[in-house]
């Protein structure tokens, strides 16, 4: 997992992209974040974290308005998001439908 910092603007635009915006603060947020730990070793995507409270202009960016949010890029252009609380079974099922 990659924490979100402007050099990796680049990466963003290329392949599939898991972008997860999350808080410290927010219980739903870590357990997604567990969810995503847990499977992120098994896919070939890159997965990046956006702190909510720090990068308030990528949050912007994406129109993301509540968290937890995964956002789904191909090639920089966004697939899909889902938000709200997720396991590793319903992690795995929803990007399986997406990609």
């Amino acid at each position: 997992m990659i924490e979100y910092n402007e050099n990796i603007d680049p990466l963003l635009n290329k392949g599939i992209v898991i972008l997860e915006f999350y808080a410290k603060w927010c219980g739903t947020c870590r357990q997604v974040s567990k969810s995503i730990a847990a499977i992120e070793s098994k896919l070939p995507y890159t997965f990046v974290r956006i702190d909510s409270d720090r990068d308030k202009l990528v949050l912007k960016k994406y129109h993301v308005q509540g968290i937890p949010v995964v956002l789904v890029l191909k090639d920089g252009v966004e697939v899909d998001r889902t938000s709200g609380s997720l396991t590793v079974f319903e992690l795995e099922l929803y990007l399986n439908s997406v990609l």
